[in-house]
């Protein structure tokens, strides 16, 4: 899976001390006064996405799909099932961690979970689909992203889709018409409305699945863009990426949208005004704190307080709250295997067995073990040390997304894109986290030299250093 990276050749960017700071435009950030042939900083470098994120960039909006026996197969399913059998080659000969390990644990339960409740054929189809969007989006983050350039090129292009696709979207939210799902023989009209306007689709199945996925880009698109290295892009494109992401979300009138929009604003927030270096301890005890005031103050649980503030209906706030309570119930009653796909135990005037609980549901259909590690993973992710502290802005974009998607998780269900998506930004984080740190001018050249095949698993090259600036598979 290749990158390509706009390397330019030694001595490109010569600077005398007057010359301006080609990222910031600083005419005074050379303190040394002289032409020493080099800038103090290196060029920003050109983001360019793998192939492989590409295509399944596309995929995610492409709404289309299809029927093979009993299986629907959508556009992204069938892109994740063609790269799978590469990418796993990829992963087995990539160092692997522990959040690595516990993503294939969570996996392999589900399946062996399916395989008792529901039989082997049900774990072979049912299980087997699973694996590939669980397993498949998370390495498609993880193996096929190599470089802080093809991180950050994958955050573009998504970010760019969405913008592209706006004009449609608010079209959508306007009136109702669903253009491309009509022409491609879907609804062609959006039926449900709030607060008289409609909930947005865009290119997706579900109001839920654009909101949120939408949502779930901000962290990563604010750090990337904030990153000196990378030249993601100008000034106006950032604003208008911005926007749309945050409009989409607007437009998908979801409260788990709103929620993981919320959650991404504050950490941001945080980050910019607290300069302490335990600042994230800091904010899970004011958190922790905030949470039991409110349980201890209001006449409901935290949990139900919280989702109070941001539901679009109250009769559902209520509803979710029994969910909670009997679900959880069902959850100790088959902690190990779950339930599979039987309904679940309720008292009957609850007649939708609907559970917009992601990590609820997955506890209740799979046991407490498939919730856990996956769970675990992610907390892992979010706090594990990362290899390269050059990357370290990137890494915080990219957690600040998955936290946002994972707490609004506790309010929605995840499934098909969503739960793609969050694989997905799960496996680019745990990339970007373990990324090696940049080598030398000559120790590079040397390595290249020496393994060609083995140095393209290194961060992108600085700027400046000698070697092919073709894209290698």
């Amino acid at each position: 899976m290749s990158e390509a990276y706009a390397i330019s050749p030694a001595g490109a960017f010569r600077s005398g001390p007057d010359d301006p700071d080609p990222v910031t435009g600083d005419a005074s950030y050379d303190d040394a006064g002289y032409d020493d042939g080099y800038d103090d900083r290196p060029e920003p470098h050109t983001v360019a996405a793998p192939w492989a994120v590409v295509a399944f960039a596309v995929a995610l909006f492409l709404p289309l799909q299809m029927t093979v026996g009993s299986l629907t197969l959508s556009s992204v399913r069938v892109v994740l099932l063609a790269l799978l059998l590469g990418l796993l080659g990829r992963f087995l000969r990539t160092r692997r961690t522990a959040v690595d390990l516990l993503v294939v644990g969570h996996v392999v339960w589900v399946w062996l979970s399916f395989a008792m409740t529901e039989g082997v054929a049900t774990a072979t189809e049912a299980g087997t689909i699973y694996a590939v969007e669980t397993l498949g989006g998370y390495l498609i983050g993880r193996v096929a992203v190599r470089s802080a350039a093809g991180a950050g090129g994958a955050i573009r292009l998504l970010s760019l889709l969405f913008l592209l696709t706006l004009p449609l979207a608010v079209l959508e939210f306007g009136t109702g018409r669903r253009l491309v799902s009509g022409l491609l023989g879907g609804p062609a009209v959006a039926t449900d409305v709030r607060m008289g306007f409609f909930r947005t689709h865009g290119p997706f199945q579900h109001p839920i699945h654009f909101g949120c996925t939408a949502a779930a880009l901000l962290g990563a698109l604010v750090y990337a863009a904030r990153d000196p290295r990378l030249r993601l892009a100008g000034r106006n494109l950032r604003r208008a990426l911005t926007g749309s992401v945050v409009a989409s979300t607007v437009m998908g009138l979801t409260s788990g949208g709103l929620l993981t929009l919320v959650v991404q604003a504050v950490l941001i927030g945080w980050d910019r005004l607290v300069r302490r270096p335990q600042k994230w301890w800091w904010f899970a005890g004011v958190a922790g704190v905030g949470y039991v005031a409110l349980d201890l103050l209001s006449n409901q649980s935290g949990y139900v307080a919280v989702l109070s503030r941001l539901t679009f209906n109250a009769e559902t706030l209520h509803y979710r709250r029994y969910i909670f309570q009997y679900g959880m119930e069902n959850v100790w009653a088959l902690p190990w295997l779950g339930r599979g796909f039987a309904d679940w135990a309720r008292p009957e005037w609850m007649v939708s067995a609907t559970v917009d609980n992601f990590w609820l549901l997955t506890a209740m259909r799979h046991g407490v073990p498939a919730f856990l590690t996956l769970l675990l993973a992610t907390l892992l992710m979010l706090r594990g040390r990362v290899a390269d502290p050059e990357n370290t802005t990137l890494l915080t974009g990219a957690r600040v997304s998955v936290a946002g998607l994972a707490l609004a998780a506790f309010t929605v269900h995840l499934w098909g894109v969503p739960l793609v998506f969050f694989m997905f930004l799960l496996g680019l984080a745990e990339a970007v986290r373990n990324l090696p740190a940049e080598l030398p001018e000559d120790d590079a050249d040397e390595a290249f030299a020496a393994d060609p095949d083995g140095y393209e698993g290194l961060a992108a090259p600085r700027a400046g250093v000698s070697t092919s600036t073709e894209a290698r598979a």
